[in-house]
């Protein structure tokens, strides 16, 4: 059952959990149980709660304040906000419906909660709610006001996958076009989806359906806390702490968006974001993470058999101005 896995595997995140007080210590923390009751929350009831001991999280001597307790998060995870920017988050818990308190503040919690959407990706062949292998790091929304109305950073995991008639009807598959060739690829071929609008279009189009688990919990805990980093500056992001990102085979990063691994590393590195981070590649059509002739071969199959991937130019039509288009970017490197 998916989200009945630990915290290692569900969480991912603009580079940036809820912030912790920069003249203490700036590294992540679960929140204490006075923090989650005052919040509607009974911790008593947490799923998968970080111990320090699971791997995923570790014991310090003393909390950073008085809204945490002294289990500090390793685990983390990347994702775009609802703009396409990148942001790393925390996994701490997760919860069913009970884990709310039966009162006033439980239901502002649940509904603050049922506010926060993060979008999730399985691969396209996964069984209905199967969420992993991932095709591409998660969506989250922070619109709202995230980070001032949302304290515990609760949200609802939405599983979205592309219809039937995104890959066959003329405007799908000129729509997945056009993805294509402004995000590249995902792991299994489908486009890279970055932003909160795109997964909104498609879904008023008919070229993606939004799937969220039973709230009776029988699929699992529709709920997570994750709170997201508002600054992952002046060690964040710490020496020990580690990234879950969707990667390749070999272990490099999607050559769709390389900067995940690149700024965590080098926030964790020197504490400060680097400028000389890697381009997202849309021409690595092998997506194998090299621009060579694998993506020429590739690119000639798309052309010959109609593949919507081949419209480089995303007018709907494949022509030659297409393949003019593709070597012009082949040429570039990416």
């Amino acid at each position: 059952m998916i989200l009945s896995r630990t915290l290692t595997a569900l969480c991912a995140a603009p580079f940036a959990t809820v912030a912790l007080a920069q003249d203490t210590d700036p590294r992540p923390y679960d929140f204490s149980d006075a923090f989650y009751l005052t919040n509607g929350v009974d911790p008593a009831l947490l799923v998968n709660r970080v111990d320090g001991m699971d791997g995923v999280s570790v014991l310090e001597d003393a909390p950073p304040d008085e809204d945490h307790n002294n289990v500090r998060v390793l685990l983390t995870i990347p994702a775009y906000d609802h703009a396409g920017h990148a942001v790393y988050f925390n996994a701490v818990s997760f919860l069913f419906a009970e884990t709310f308190t039966d009162d006033a503040v439980g239901r502002e919690a649940r509904e603050i909660a049922d506010a926060f959407p993060l979008y999730a990706f399985p691969v396209h062949d996964n069984p209905d709610i199967e969420i992993f292998p991932k095709r591409q790091e998660d969506v989250i929304d922070l619109r709202n006001g995230y980070f001032s109305n949302d304290p515990l950073g609760l949200w609802e995991t939405v599983i979205v996958r592309f219809t039937d008639d995104a890959f066959t009807s003329p405007d799908g598959r000129r729509t997945l076009a056009r993805l294509v060739w402004e995000n590249g690829l995902s792991l299994d071929g489908t486009p890279v989806i970055k932003d909160a609008g795109d997964i909104e279009n498609l879904t008023a189009d008919g070229f993606m359906t939004q799937r969220r688990l039973n709230r009776d919990g029988s699929e699992g805990p529709p709920w997570f806390a994750c709170p997201v980093i508002e600054d992952p500056r002046d060690g964040a992001i710490a020496r020990d702490a580690f990234l879950a990102a969707v990667l390749l085979d070999d272990g490099t990063p999607l050559p769709a968006s390389p900067e995940f691994v690149e700024q965590f590393d080098c926030l964790q590195q020197t504490g400060e974001f680097c400028d000389n981070i890697t381009e997202p590649c849309v021409v690595d059509l092998d997506i194998n993470g090299a621009v060579d002739s694998g993506d020429f071969f590739r690119y000639l199959d798309f052309f010959a058999t109609g593949d919507y991937r081949a419209d480089a130019t995303g007018d709907g039509d494949i022509g030659a101005d297409d393949f003019f288009e593709f070597l012009d970017r082949f040429a570039q490197g990416c």
